[in-house]
């Protein structure tokens, strides 16, 4: 698999918050360091949800010849992980925070994993 691996990526969709109604959430952006976070409140432009679009959010990890020595050598996916981060891969959660942060989404759904 090391071989022939080129890259992995990981998506995911963010539903955008309403520009019409989203409104400041100053508890999350207390509750989770500095700036400002935004919530979904629902208007009749988004039919009452609080978001109107999506956007992707991805983290590409390039299969460098480190990491394919780690594919190889069988360890562990928290080494891998950890390999790829000193490489300067940002984690897709990095990258929904950071859509939060600049009030494209909440941070209620940057923070969904989507699992149960």
């Amino acid at each position: 698999l090391s071989t022939t691996l080129i890259g992995v990526v990981a998506q995911r969709l963010l539903r955008l918050l309403c520009t019409d109604c989203r409104r400041t959430d100053v508890q999350a952006g207390a509750e989770y360091g500095q700036g400002s976070y935004h919530r979904a409140r629902g208007c009749p432009a988004c039919h009452g949800s609080g978001y109107r679009g999506r956007m992707v959010v991805a983290e590409f990890m390039e299969i460098t010849p480190a990491l394919a020595e780690l594919i190889a050598a069988g360890r562990p996916a928290a080494e891998l992980r950890a390999a790829a981060r000193a490489a300067g891969v940002r984690p897709l959660c990095a990258a929904a925070l950071a859509l939060a942060r600049r009030g494209l989404t909440s941070l209620e759904e940057a923070l969904d994993t989507g699992v149960p």
